[in-house]
């Protein structure tokens, strides 16, 4: 009897590995299959790290939207902040300042440290002041919250700083705590 019970365990166990087996080449089948339908990624170009950013790329899509009927302010308020982030982690100066937005556009210009230009002289949205403006030819209001990092505020269509139509990206009401300088037309 004791005999049966080896030979039926050992049944058993043969055909829980079989089972498992058989589960196993089932189950890589089928990763066979959804592998097979994800898109392959083409090899990407090593990039050069010692060739200078072609920084028409990096403001191409502000310039061509900027102020545009598809989209309203808020857009072109975040489009300019991160327009700015951009510049200021291409300019790698953590103490670089500008006094005022007429400051900011020379800057944008190429009068800055390396000379980069991101923003072209014929700029539909400069004032005569050389000022940045909104779609209402507001100039805008710049906050530095932190090194790269500036809150982008419109006047809105009322042309009044600092009531409820105001259009902002909405970091100094998070970011006024810990202190920032405030950086004004």
């Amino acid at each position: 009897m004791s005999q049966n019970r080896s030979i039926i365990t050992y049944v058993i166990g043969i055909g829980i590995l079989l089972f498992i087996f058989i589960f196993i080449i089932k189950m890589k089948q089928d990763t066979k299959e959804e592998l097979s339908e994800i898109p392959i990624i083409k090899k990407v170009e090593k990039i050069d790290s010692n060739k200078v950013p072609d920084l028409n790329d990096l403001t191409s899509n502000f310039m061509q939207t900027y102020g545009s009927k598809d989209h309203g302010m808020f857009e072109d308020v975040m489009m300019t902040s991160n327009m700015l982030e951009s510049f200021f982690m291409l300019l790698k100066d953590p103490s670089f300042t500008f006094p005022n937005n007429q400051g900011l556009v020379e800057a944008l210009q190429g009068k800055n440290s390396y000379q980069y230009k991101v923003l072209s002289d014929d700029f539909p949205y400069i004032n005569a002041s050389g000022e940045l403006v909104d779609r209402w030819k507001n100039p805008l209001f710049f906050h530095r919250i932190k090194e790269s990092i500036i809150d982008v505020r419109s006047a809105g269509p009322d042309g009044i700083m600092w009531n409820e139509d105001d259009i902002t990206t909405g970091l100094t009401l998070e970011m006024d705590l810990e202190g920032g300088s405030f950086l004004g037309n």
